[in-house]
């Protein structure tokens, strides 16, 4: 299995973008409590999506104070996404 985590703060998240955009493969990406807000999901999103990383089974950004904004990147994974399992966006601020 192929498991992507990090759960520092928000500082080294062009790091975690690039590290999402080289990885040959992945399955599960846990990214919790890493304050990301709208502009770090986005980002990551962006990663995930450089990577063409839609085989995901498993992400969790619970805890990163996404939005609406940051919410609505993740449309096209789910679009996209015939093997998402699992996605957890809990306790963010989401309306």
């Amino acid at each position: 299995r192929d498991v992507f985590r990090w759960t520092s703060d928000r500082q080294d998240i062009d790091a975690v973008v690039a590290a999402l955009g080289k990885a040959q493969t992945l399955e599960n990406v846990t990214l919790d409590k890493c304050k990301l807000r709208d502009e770090g999901v986005e980002k990551i999103m962006q990663g995930i999506k450089a990577g063409n990383h839609i085989n995901l089974k498993k992400l969790s950004l619970r805890q990163n104070n996404m939005g609406n904004k940051g919410a609505e990147s993740l449309v096209f994974l789910l679009q996209k996404s015939t093997t998402l399992e699992e996605l957890d966006i809990s306790e963010n601020a989401i309306s």
